[in-house]
Parts: C-alpha cells; sequence; structure tokens
C-alpha cells in the first residue's frame, strides 16, 4: 500500500515508521522536533511541509496517491494548550483539515487519526469510548473537534477513519534507534528518567492535592511501541467502511509518586524531586478500558510492567 504519515518524525510517528515494513511509505513533516528521529530506509520518503501549507500539502497528496493517511501531526502540550489555545486550533483544527481536503483531491479515503484521552477530561472510573467528553484544556478540545469532523466528513464524502484516543505514550524502543527528543519535554517518565541520569537537576511533581490515594495525579501509561501496533492492525480495519475510535491503554493508573518509587527500584537511584504548583488543564485521574481495541483489533499491550516501560526510557536517554 501506498501510506502518507503526517508527523512521522515525532516520537510516535517514528516508532510506528519504525515498525512498518512492506510498505511504500511518505512522511509530511515540519521537523519542529528536528530530525533525530528521521529512518533510513529505501521505502521511505520524507518531504519538509506544514499541514498548515494547504498548497504544498495537496501538492504531494496529488503526486503520492496515498491508499491511506496516519494523521499524527499536532501540538499536544496540554499547559500550553491552556496559555496559547490559538496555536492549536491553526494547527490541530485548521491544519488537519487540510489534510482532509488533500486527502479528497487525491481521492484517499482512509485516515487513521492520533486523538487522546485529554477529551474525557477526568473520571474516577476506567473510562470507555462512550464515556462523556468533557475537555479540560483547549488540547482536548482541538482533538474532540476533528474526530466530529471525520464523523461529518465520512457522512458526507466516504471517508472511513481509526481514532485511536491514547492515554499516556511513554517509553522508547528498546533498540535504542529512535526515542524521545521533545523539547520542552512535558511528559513525566522522560523527565522523571532525566533526572536521575543527572541530565536536568529537579523532577517536579504538579500538584499533591488531587482527590487521588497521595493527592499526586493518576495516569494510565502505554508503551509507545504498543501504540505503534494498533495502528497497523488499524490498516486492516479500514478495509471495512464507517468511523471507528478505540481508547489505548494498560487498564491501570500510577500516580507521580508509584512512578518515582518505580523508578527509583528499577535503577537503584535516588530522585531529586519537588512539589510544584497544578498545571493548568491537567486532570487528577484518567485510566482506559481498552477492551474495544482488544476485542475488535486483536490488540494487547505488550508492555504492561511499569517498571520496564520505565527502562526503555531510562536506557535511551542514558545512551542519548
Amino acid at each position: 500500500m501506498k501510506i502518507l504519515i503526517t508527523g512521522g518524525a515525532g516520537y510516535i510517528g517514528a516508532h510506528f515508521i519504525n515498525r512498518l515494513k512492506g510498505h511504500e511509505i511518505t512522511v509530511v513533516d515540519n521537523f519542529c522536533q528536528g530530525k533525530n528521529n528521521v529512518i533510513e530506509r529505501s521505502d521511505i520518503k520524507y518531504y519538509t511541509v506544514d499541514i498548515r501549507n494547504k498548497e504544498e500539502l495537496i501538492k504531494i497528496f496529488q503526486d503520492k496517491k496515498p491508499d491511506i493517511v496516519v494523521h499524527y501531526a499536532a501540538l499536544a502540550s496540554v499547559p500550553d494548550s491552556v496559555a496559547n489555545p490559538d496555536k492549536y486550533y491553526d494547527n490541530n483544527v485548521t491544519g488537519s483539515l487540510n489534510v482532509l481536503e488533500a486527502m479528497r483531491k487525491s481521492g484517499c479515503r482512509k485516515i487513521i487519526f492520533s486523538s487522546t484521552a485529554a477529551l474525557y477530561g477526568e473520571s474516577n472510573e476506567l473510562i470507555n469510548e462512550d464515556h462523556p467528553k468533557n475537555p479540560t484544556s483547549p488540547y482536548g478540545h482541538s482533538k474532540a473537534m476533528f474526530e466530529q469532523i471525520l464523523k461529518d466528513y465520512h457522512r458526507a464524502y466516504g471517508i472511513s477513519s481509526v481514532s485511536f484516543r491514547y492515554f499516556c505514550a511513554t517509553g522508547c524502543d528498546e533498540e535504542g534507534k529512535i526515542g524521545c527528543y521533545h523539547d520542552p519535554e512535558t511528559q513525566a517518565v522522560p523527565n522523571l528518567v532525566k533526572t536521575l541520569l543527572e541530565k536536568q537537576e529537579i523532577f517536579n511533581v504538579y500538584g499533591n492535592d488531587f482527590s487521588t490515594p497521595d493527592g499526586t495525579g493518576v495516569r494510565d501509561y502505554v508503551h509507545v511501541n504498543d501504540l505503534a501496533d494498533a495502528h497497523i492492525l488499524a490498516i486492516k480495519k479500514l478495509e471495512e467502511d464507517g468511523c471507528f475510535d478505540y481508547n489505548l491503554g494498560i487498564n491501570k493508573g500510577f500516580s507521580v509518586m508509584e512512578l518515582i518509587k518505580e523508578a527509583e527500584r528499577v535503577t537503584g537511584k535516588k530522585l531529586n524531586y519537588k512539589i510544584s504548583p497544578r498545571r493548568a488543564g491537567d486532570p487528577g485521574i484518567i485510566i482506559a478500558s481498552s477492551m474495544k481495541a482488544q476485542r475488535e483489533l486483536g490488540w494487547k499491550p505488550k508492555y504492561t510492567d511499569i517498571g520496564e516501560i520505565i527502562l526503555t526510557d531510562y536506557n535511551f536517554f542514558k545512551k542519548l
């Protein structure tokens, strides 16, 4: 198949490409996270284009005539979206509409969309796909908007889609060829291991007054390679017509303090951390039910031990 990937040099996109074989791959990326995750393979062609550049995007689509699009390109920081919502609606909504317009002009009718659990808001229960949508940030709203747009485009134009609602993506490929290069880094586990490795001075625990057992935020951490594998399964799912949405998580939550204790245990190091104020837009607890993905796609996360997940990040940043 001809597969076009937006944001394919980013963290999750690169891990997907690393595991995707046997297809003709076109990557569209503005390389805002750099080029460290560019994979040199004969079946991959990279183009430096921002998805907000509609004309250039359409040219590439019309030239490559993709069978399917995997849409990762997005801004993805909850606190930054609260401070700068204009950037998030411009990139995540307007830019994504450009992707759909380019698909229509090139005759492509299949898309896999990188969505987020941030569209749910907070819940003390396992969250399934029918859970009420109550985003607490412009980032979450931007993803919820585009999911609705996909439903409208399916009804009007016959574009089928799979939307994956990630919980907390983390970890790195164990071979260490690609990894996490966010700048600034906002994810808990990379910041935690970088502090353990003395690549930064202190780890901030953002809030200890949530309604959780130890007061720190609780998240469902899912390994990036498990996310990548779900997208490969979605290629076959899109042989069917429709709009499909799936949660991706390990169905278990860990508080920030539990992360710290586990990281100290598996690395044998003591973490230097401090309690800092909550970040705007952060919910207290959010844990997936991913049974629908397991049932309909045959997806099952291979990384379910949080210590093992942390070590894949630790080993990557140790080499970096």
